[in-house]
């Protein structure tokens, strides 16, 4: 197997940290130890440093979610289904890490600030791809695109919600309630 190049690394690991610890509780020196790259590396990968790095690896993380909601619209057969499943998955990755992660970047979306403008970018960028990606598969499904922007976003607000709440009482209930308000919507968008 193909050893990841020291970016790729670098922004793995960071993913796992901001995922799990988020922003302002990642240190560089934690990077580092956790990926084994040399300080040097980091800035030859990354000249802004953390926040760079940050930023690239909420893009990645992001990135990723984009394709998994793709794949699971693509996979059909409804988009209720499908809202249920990515809510099942999401679910499976909190109770697998005994609570410890999330979404991806809800840790470092709640961090960033003024000072933070790259991952603040980054962050803003990230749910508005994923808003339109729920958004284009509703459509594909038969939506209306009005309808299906508006049921995207609070799809989103309500996924992101639950996963903090599911987080803080570790508990699944605020997912599953979720999942059945989505489905709930969809159908009656539908």
């Amino acid at each position: 197997m193909e050893r990841p190049s020291t970016s790729a690394l670098l922004i793995e690991t960071m993913s796992a940290c901001l995922q799990e610890h988020g922003y302002r509780s990642t240190s560089t020196t934690q990077i580092l130890t956790k990926s084994g790259v040399a300080r040097a590396s980091l800035y030859f990968h990354f000249a802004g440093g953390k926040e760079a790095l940050a930023a690239a690896a909420v893009a990645a993380s992001g990135c990723g979610i984009s394709g998994w909601i793709t794949a699971e619209f693509a996979a059909g057969p409804s988009a209720a289904s499908v809202a249920g499943r990515l809510v099942d998955g999401f679910a499976a990755i909190l109770a697998t890490s005994q609570y410890t992660k999330g979404c991806p970047v809800a840790l470092s979306a709640l961090e960033a600030g003024e000072n933070e403008p790259l991952l603040r970018a980054a962050v803003q960028a990230v749910y508005a791809d994923w808003q339109q990606v729920i958004s284009d598969g509703l459509v594909a499904d038969g939506l209306d695109a009005d309808s299906a922007a508006r049921l995207a976003q609070l799809a989103l607000i309500q996924i992101e919600g639950a996963l903090l709440l599911a987080r803080v009482t570790k508990s699944l209930e605020p997912l599953m309630a979720t999942k059945a308000a989505i489905i709930a919507a969809i159908g009656g968008a539908l």
